[in-house]
């Protein structure tokens, strides 16, 4: 997900190989606003549905890993924290429509 010139291209993935009604799970880092543009995606780009949800806090290992090293100066949050993000389909991908909706858009 950080790396911004591959969002349309990963979405895409995310309505080819995902089943209506299945879920995609991604764990990594906001990275600056790379998490939040291609989030963007989903609200800006009207094409198959898909439900979003976040969530900050992981399991309680790594959030405690996280807690400790907030003190470590070497450690960014924006760069090493990471958060979940789930994708629910929730209408069928529409090949032709959907893909050159995304394209165009990023």
């Amino acid at each position: 997900v950080h790396f911004v010139d591959f969002h349309s291209d990963l979405i895409c993935t995310v309505g080819r190989v995902i089943e209506k009604g299945g879920l995609a799970i991604f764990l990594q880092p906001t990275r600056g606003d790379s998490m939040d543009t291609f989030l963007g995606y989903f609200d800006r780009v009207e094409c198959f549905a898909v439900e979003v949800k976040t969530a900050e806090e992981v399991c309680e290992d790594v959030w405690e890993k996280h807690l400790e090293a907030l003190g470590d100066e070497s450690y960014v949050e924006d760069l090493h924290c990471p958060r979940w993000i789930f994708l629910t389909k929730v209408e069928e991908w529409r090949e032709k429509e959907d893909g050159d909706r995304i394209r165009e858009w990023g």
